[in-house]
């Protein structure tokens, strides 16, 4: 990756902390691994309080951790488990990454299943799991 790309890359998750930080529900894409053609690892993820704690720990357990997004909703535990068994996510799990084998919220981009893939599945679920207060 280029500087300017990386530089693009860290401002936009140091918006994305200040902003999702302590934000209370939300789902999040870290990605965990590049690899040299291209290919890389993200974890899905879902947090009640934000996003700063879960990033600070994510930073001690993976070589690369980049937060890519954030998207707030209620039901953040719901729509993680809908994402992590959605057809398209769930058939690129990685189970091979050392030391995360038994992980279930890693899948890979770039073979068969694409970021805009995972963000167009997560835009049209995405309303499902929230509610409003009438």
């Amino acid at each position: 990756m280029d500087k300017s790309k990386k530089d693009n890359k860290l401002t936009n998750q140091n918006i994305l902390l200040q902003r999702f930080g302590t934000a209370g529900n939300l789902i999040y894409i870290i990605i965990v691994k590049t690899f040299e053609d291209g290919k890389y690892v993200i974890k899905i993820g879902h947090s009640d309080y934000g996003v700063k704690a879960r990033f600070d720990e994510h930073k001690t357990k993976y070589d690369e951790c980049l937060l890519l997004n954030c998207f707030p909703v209620n039901k953040s535990s719901d729509f993680e488990n809908f994402l992590h068994n959605h057809e398209d996510i769930r058939q690129n799990k990685v189970n091979d990454l050392l030391g995360h084998e038994n992980e279930k919220e890693l899948f890979l981009i770039g073979k068969k299943l694409t970021y805009q893939m995972v963000l167009k599945i997560i835009n049209n679920n995405i309303q499902n799991y929230n509610y409003t207060v009438s």
